[in-house]
């Protein structure tokens, strides 16, 4: 939920579970739908989802994103654009982004893509923009 200063509220879970560190986030949301609404069924789920303390995605995203083509999407601060779409695996496609990754670092390749697209449920699209 967001209250009306637009801050995250009740988490209705144990805190023990999520972190306490501070994160400074940009988010924007291009929709022909209500704002607070996208927020709420979109955005805010994929918060609590990275303020989990065994998530890696909350020190590595800059901003997140949200439009009605796209889905979801996040930039990094290493200027990658990772694209989730409409899908709530989060756990599933983190572990696909970080074994992704550590294989282009391997191969010496992750220079080559700024786009990771992980909205298809069966396929991986890596792109420059």
């Amino acid at each position: 939920m967001v209250d009306r200063e637009g801050l995250l509220t009740d988490l209705n879970k144990d805190d023990a579970e999520y972190t306490v560190n501070p994160i400074f986030l940009d988010i924007n949301i291009k929709s022909i739908n209500d704002t607070k609404e996208v927020f709420n069924q979109k955005i805010s789920p994929f918060l609590f989802y990275i303020l989990k303390k065994d998530s890696k995605l909350c020190f590595i995203i800059k901003q997140i994103n949200y439009d009605d083509i796209n889905g979801l999407f996040f930039s990094e601060y290493d200027k990658k654009k990772i694209i989730f779409g409409k899908r709530i695996d989060y756990k599933y496609l983190e572990n696909c982004l970080f074994e992704l990754k550590n294989t282009l670092k391997e191969k010496n390749m992750y220079d080559k893509y700024n786009v990771f697209d992980f909205s298809f449920n069966k396929r991986i699209i890596l792109k420059y923009e």
